[in-house]
């Protein structure tokens, strides 16, 4: 109970107005959420039956939405493969005629290896080729 203070300074009881809380149990509160949730999904199912049109753009929107990160991803790990080999120095593969002898290669090897701007060669002989072809190929 609260106090009124008059002006003659003569405090009284007045009672409380206002509501008052009152606990529901809770075997009633879980039926209440539950047939809310009922109605409302009974709502929206109404709606999205008398507008099919504007649901199947709204479905379609957030598929899009949904998907366009994704497919973005995608497409930048695909970029990143490709221009992998970019960022690397240049590569040059030189092969030569039949018939020269794996001394001449080791040689012509040797003398481009010597060139300041060369930064390593390497030399790989027939048969180690045809292996490697072999292995890569499956043959």
């Amino acid at each position: 109970m609260a106090t009124d203070r008059r002006p003659t300074g003569d405090p009284r009881k007045v009672p409380n107005k206002g509501a008052n809380h009152a606990r529901s149990p809770v075997k009633a509160q879980a039926r209440s959420y539950l047939d809310h949730h009922r109605k409302v999904a009974r709502d929206a199912a109404v709606r999205l039956w008398k507008t099919p049109v504007a649901s199947v753009m709204t479905w379609t929107v957030m598929g899009v939405a949904l998907a366009l990160p994704m497919a973005l991803l995608l497409l930048l790990g695909s970029l990143q493969g490709v221009s992998a080999g970019w960022e690397s120095s240049a590569r040059i593969t030189a092969y030569l005629s039949m018939d020269r002898s794996r001394e001449q290669a080791a040689e012509l090897a040797s003398s481009v290896e010597d060139d300041g701007r060369v930064l390593a060669v390497e030399l790989i002989d027939r048969d180690q080729a045809l292996a490697e072809f072999r292995a890569s190929s499956g043959l």
